[in-house]
């Protein structure tokens, strides 16, 4: 993605996300590729990422304008992202990684909703870079 692309979408991400989320560039493929240690975190401690508008209502004109809960308070309005919920896979860890006391998450959100949804206590996560905080 170019740099004009990524500045433009920082630019639509909320403030206390952008300062952090685009200081990173990766794929899903590079991520997943990774061989770092898997934890298990509590779904309860990752839930308040549900209200973040990390996603599209409609790509690509309106980006970071939906939260997941919205998605899940919602099913049929916004079925692309219920089918992904549905079909996350929750035996893949959500990646995460923490900048500036802030932990974020990389891919993992659908997996994340799906939990959230099912009520599952717990997710496998890593932790792209160190330092981990305790979890």
């Amino acid at each position: 993605m170019s740099d004009w692309r990524l500045h433009r979408l920082a630019s639509q991400l909320p403030a206390d996300v952008a300062a952090v989320y685009f200081s990173l560039r990766w794929t899903d493929d590079q991520l997943r590729a990774l061989e770092v240690p898997i934890d298990t975190l509590a779904v309860a401690k990752l839930t308040h990422h549900l209200d973040f508008a990390y996603w599209a209502s409609r790509p690509p004109t309106r980006i970071f304008d939906l939260t997941p809960n919205e998605v899940l308070s919602n099913p049929d309005v916004h079925p692309a992202h219920t089918a992904r919920i549905a079909e996350a896979d929750l035996r893949w860890p959500v990646r995460m990684i923490r900048i500036h006391d802030t932990n974020l998450i990389l891919d993992g959100l659908h997996r994340l909703a799906r939990a959230a949804k099912e009520g599952v206590a717990s997710l496998p996560c890593s932790w792209v870079l160190e330092p981990r905080p305790e979890t």
